[in-house]
């Protein structure tokens, strides 16, 4: 960690070293943080999908779609965003500091959900935040996971408007378990529910909802 050490009026100083000579006028300070560009296209993950994927797309419809329906039209633009992300061939803004004028090209960010580690980790910081700060009352929350039979599966992966029913049943599982609990039927527990769908048919496919619940 680099540290540099700023002249500032009427602060003491702590330390052992005053650059202006007054050791009454000093205050250690940590220096911002140096910008550098993360490379993406460097990772095995990025290189597998940018040798394979135009050939995945080309045998898909022959190889997978009776088994796993249609290849989403997001699928591909997912890749595609994914695939310009953290490099400045997707686009850069220019930054520059009106004081130092010293500057440097930030490359653009994908922002897809779950597929681009870097934008699903700053994506999840975010909402984490969010949900501390706006939506979660201050009480005592337990996470639950709902899953459905291997069977139906399936289904759900070629119809993901499914997705949608999984969240509400998990919900109404959760609300007639609290009512038989509590022998109430006002009663109704704060739940939020996070769809994940990891996987492939062939690869278990595996859709399932985690919920935080106030209890």
């Amino acid at each position: 960690m680099r540290f540099r050490r700023q002249l500032v009026i009427g602060w003491p100083c702590t330390g052992d070293f005053c650059p202006a000579g007054d050791p009454g006028g000093c205050l250690l300070a940590e220096a911002p943080a140096i910008y550098r560009p993360r490379h993406p296209e460097r990772s095995g993950f990025y290189q597998l999908f940018e040798t394979h994927f135009d050939s995945y797309v080309r045998a898909y419809e022959e190889r997978f779609e009776a088994r796993s329906g249609p290849l989403r039209p997001v699928v591909a633009r997912s890749v595609a965003a994914f695939l310009d992300c953290g490099r400045l061939q997707g686009g850069f803004a220019r930054i520059r500091c009106e004081k130092c004028h010293d500057e440097h090209l930030l490359a653009f960010s994908c922002r897809t959900r779950n597929f681009c580690s870097s934008c699903q980790a700053k994506r999840s910081v975010l909402f984490a935040e969010k949900l501390v700060t706006e939506v979660l009352a201050p009480v005592p929350h337990r996470h639950w996971t709902f899953s459905i039979p291997r069977v139906l599966r399936g289904l759900v992966e070629r119809d993901r408007k499914l997705l949608g029913l999984l969240s509400q049943t998990a919900y109404a599982a959760i609300l007639k378990t609290f009512q038989a609990l509590f022998d109430r039927a006002d009663v109704r527990p704060g739940c939020v529910v996070s769809l994940q769908t990891f996987g492939a048919y062939g690869a278990n496919f595996h859709p399932h909802a985690h919920a935080l619940v106030s209890v």
